[in-house]
């Protein structure tokens, strides 16, 4: 009997290693190996030159700003220019203005407005012609209002260009303004914050 029970444990254990050797056999192991994940960019551009492509050669971290000369109560003037969402990933577009109080002694931030329409160049010549506008401007603020609120344009996708015509005005200048001079800066600034990447 103990004969008997050795050999039906040799059995059983022999029976054990093959199922567990045939188990082994029909294993397999598949991998991803060498993942990568590269950082991406965010980097808005400026067109030099309105009428052509956005190509390296034309795109510029920043270039020189409008003169306006002899402003007065109803003076209107519209400075178009496209911007180039050179980033790899869709952006949120915000705008400011910028300056130092000693560029701007005489408080003209107060009188300046601008509105922002978005311009669709049709043509593709960097003129601004009839129809190409906006009906209705997307925003309006006086220079003052431009720096300590910003200005929201929308979203931009990678590799997209967009226009934007920048109205500047002045209602009202009083006389104690005659012969004052000011300067700003306005910056164009993208972000990812609260931009859905879906799609990009």
């Amino acid at each position: 009997m103990k004969k008997s029970l050795i050999s039906f444990l040799l059995i059983m254990s022999s029976l054990a290693v093959i199922a567990l050797s045939t188990r082994a056999a029909f294993l397999d192991t598949g991998k991803v190996s060498g993942a990568t994940f590269s950082v991406g960019t965010a980097d808005i551009k400026l067109l030099n030159d309105l009428s052509l492509a956005p190509d390296s050669a034309n795109l510029l971290d920043e270039k020189e700003g409008p003169r306006f000369n002899n402003l007065y109560p109803g003076w209107v003037s519209d400075y178009p220019i496209k911007l180039f969402n050179n980033s790899t990933f869709r952006v949120g577009l915000s705008s400011k203005s910028d300056y130092a109080t000693a560029d701007d002694p005489g408080s003209l931030r107060e009188y300046i407005n601008v509105d922002f329409y978005e311009w669709d160049d049709v043509d593709g010549d960097g003129i601004l012609e009839l129809g190409e506008l906006g009906e209705v401007p997307l925003i309006r603020k006086t220079i003052l209002k431009w720096k300590s609120e910003g200005v929201g344009l929308g979203e931009l996708s990678a590799g997209e260009e967009k226009g934007y015509v920048l109205r500047f005005s002045s209602e009202s200048l009083p006389e104690s303004k005659m012969g004052q001079n000011a300067i700003y800066d306005f910056e164009f600034t993208v972000s990812t914050d609260g931009v859905g990447q879906e799609g990009i």
